[in-house]
């Protein structure tokens, strides 16, 4: 506001006033004055305040005179104006130059520019703190910016890692194979509207379970993640893990021991598609055989899309890595997965893959589903197609080891077989298993 004001203050209209061309000088007390030329008629004139902040030349009359002789510029005469004769010999000369219609010059400091250059350095004063401050809109030293841009919110904080960040995995000891799976089932339609289009999801789910079964699933969109595992039949052996904000996971029991679990907000929706704050969900898990110890969290990001919601992209990966600090230990194997709302040109991605690997990515929605870990060694990263949500499904193998592992050669869940198994190159003359519709077979082995 002080701003504006001062703006105005020095925003300076001046009238034209017709006469000829001629040099023209301002004297230290006000009095500017016209030279005709040598041997010419002298007339004075004075600056008078008119029109608001604007300020015109008026022509001094000489004493005795008749105003109704001078006129302005508009035909009309000039009110009773006489402000007698000034004696020019004595002032100071600050400023000349040719008289031109409008007058562009200044005039020695006065109380109103005072206060004009008082506004100005209150303007700056207030600017440099960034509290110049009117309505929905904050000008600070970056411009002017909505509130929500420079007000703190509850999702704005700083990430400290700790030292040695990013973590390794500990490798020591027999090779572990973790199969895990995301999976967006869309609950509102597939399972509120279609009744969950017998089971199709829970197919798929089924399906993808051999012949190595999943260590570890996470679902986003899913209001009752036990009904998803009776669908696939696989409810006798997952523990299910029902969250807040429609999120689910399941691990495998017997095989998984849980350490720890837990939620936590990270992010918040934009108003533009508000549904409220978003989180992530962790478990903290040991296996039994092996002793390895997997963090897994699942997640399912901030609307608008790639837009990291109400703090940003940063601020959104910064929560989910505090998190992840915060819980996991140094040595855990980390998997984080989910739909994250946010392709691989987002912020949030870009911030995620400098402190994890970025191991599958989705289709979906421009590539918005994917899986992140601390393990170099990933395999059979499958897209299982869609079940009959919006979303593709995801699945990837990882490998606890110093080195690339055979498929299915350490598999976190044994797996059920029925005679003598073996691992056949996909070069035998047996060719790999047909993809199913949207689905994707990347691994260089299968077993047979």
């Amino acid at each position: 506001a002080a701003g504006v004001v001062a703006l105005n203050i020095l925003i300076v209209r001046r009238r034209a006033v017709a006469a000829p061309r001629a040099p023209v000088s301002f004297a230290s007390d006000g009095v500017m004055s016209r030279n005709v030329g040598p041997g010419g008629s002298q007339s004075q004139f004075s600056l008078r305040r008119s029109r608001g902040l604007s300020r015109e030349a008026v022509p001094l009359l000489p004493s005795g005179s008749d105003d109704d002789d001078f006129e302005d510029d508009t035909g009309e005469d000039y009110d009773d104006r006489i402000v007698g004769e000034t004696d020019l010999e004595s002032t100071t000369t600050v400023v000349t130059g040719p008289f031109n219609g409008r007058i562009a010059a200044g005039v020695r400091p006065g109380p109103r520019l005072s206060i004009a250059i008082g506004g100005v350095a209150l303007g700056c004063l207030l600017l440099a703190f960034g509290i110049v401050d009117v309505g929905h809109i904050r000008l600070t030293p970056r411009g002017l910016l909505s509130k929500s841009e420079v007000t703190p919110h509850w999702c704005d904080k700083p990430f400290e890692p700790p030292a040695g960040w990013p973590w390794k995995p500990t490798i020591v000891g027999e090779p572990l194979q973790v199969k895990v799976l995301t999976y967006n089932l869309q609950w509102w339609s597939l399972f509120g509207l279609r009744g969950g289009a017998d089971a199709s999801a829970g197919m798929l789910i089924e399906g993808a379970s051999r012949p190595q079964p999943f260590d570890m699933m996470g679902f986003q969109e899913c209001q009752d993640t036990h009904r998803v595992l009776r669908d696939a039949g696989l409810a006798d052996r997952y523990v299910a893990v029902q969250g807040s904000m429609a999120l689910g996971l399941a691990y495998a029991a017997l095989v998984w021991t849980p350490l720890g679990q837990g939620e936590e907000a990270v992010a918040e929706d934009m108003q533009e598609q508000y549904y409220g704050k978003r989180i992530v969900q962790w478990v903290r898990l040991r296996h039994v055989r092996t002793g390895k110890i997997v963090f897994f969290m699942n997640h399912h990001g901030p609307l608008e899309l790639n837009s990291g919601g109400l703090c940003g992209g940063q601020s959104t990966a910064h929560n989910i890595l505090r998190v992840i600090t915060t819980n996991a230990m140094a040595g855990d194997a980390i998997i984080v997965l989910g739909d994250f709302n946010a392709n691989v040109a987002s912020g949030t991605i870009g911030e995620l893959e400098r402190s994890l690997y970025r191991a599958y990515t989705g289709v979906t929605y421009g590539g918005i589903d994917h899986i992140f870990t601390n393990l170099p060694f990933s395999q059979e990263q499958l897209n299982l197609g869609t079940g009959g949500s919006d979303h593709c499904a995801l699945s990837v193998v990882l490998d606890i080891a110093g080195a690339a592992l055979v498929p299915g050669s350490f598999p976190g869940v044994p797996i059920a077989t029925t005679s003598t198994s073996a691992i056949t190159s996909t070069t035998s003359s047996k060719p790999p298993p047909r993809a199913q519709s949207g689905q994707q077979v990347v691994s260089v082995s299968v077993l047979k």
